[in-house]
């Protein structure tokens, strides 16, 4: 099995007001830490997919930069360009940017998707949802469960399968992913630390989640994840 990590970085982030990937808690961006737990749970190579504000973000040591190919069209959008550059075989050094990898004929590549927005995601979690994949071989992803729903953004995927059904959604006119799972055959991935899977959308978010002050427990307390980022 071929493992790739993705990480989401196109989200607007208007609630938050500033592009999230940037922001940072214990002295590293959140991008940074996405970056770092997909890397150490054994994906290469890993992207950033998704186009920087104004182009102001900078590159990220050890992440390859992948334009999203649907700007502003949303989650699923990112989903599939993120899927796409990541179902051709995985060279020593990955000229993915230039955009002309788009082959989903490789059924052994498993995907870890994440957002940009999780202060404390772990290589543990990471390794967690391409494992639940990996021992399915007939399903198109492993989504993490947080408050009792799978999340398309914390998941494994298996571009082989997902791909098709995913364009074919993108097409009608669908958006969300999270509305396509029911198309999909999805492994739910319970039992995952919630701390790891916490997002931060608002600045008093960010301040909470640094303050080491706080408890865990009042952390658990908030649901943990949006349905879709913004």
């Amino acid at each position: 099995m071929a493992l790739v990590g993705a990480v989401l970085v196109g989200g607007a982030s208007r609630r938050m007001g500033v592009d999230k990937a940037v922001l940072e808690v214990g002295g590293r961006t959140l991008v940074e830490v996405a970056v770092a737990a997909l890397a150490a749970a054994g994906a290469h190579p890993v992207l950033l997919v998704g186009d920087p504000p104004a182009g102001a973000r900078p590159p990220v040591p050890g992440a390859t930069a992948v334009p999203d190919r649907y700007p502003g069209e949303g989650p699923l959008g990112g989903l599939i360009t993120a899927l796409a550059a990541a179902s051709a075989p995985v060279p020593a050094e990955p000229d993915l940017a230039a955009g002309t990898v788009d082959r989903a004929d490789y059924p052994d590549v498993v995907v870890v998707v994440v957002a940009c927005d999780m202060p404390a995601f772990d290589a543990a979690s990471a390794a967690a949802l391409a494992r639940s994949l990996a021992d399915t071989p007939g399903a198109a992803a492993a989504a993490a469960v947080v408050d009792g729903r799978p999340q398309p953004l914390t998941a494994a995927w298996r571009p082989a399968v997902a791909l098709p059904v995913l364009r074919a959604a993108f097409a009608d006119g669908e958006r969300a992913p999270r509305r396509v799972l029911p198309r999909l055959e999805v492994v739910e991935v319970h039992g995952l630390d919630p701390r790891a899977l916490h997002d931060v959308d608002r600045p008093e978010d960010l301040r909470r989640y640094a303050d080491p002050a706080i408890p865990e427990g009042d952390l658990a307390r908030r649901p943990p994840h949006p349905t879709e980022p913004t």
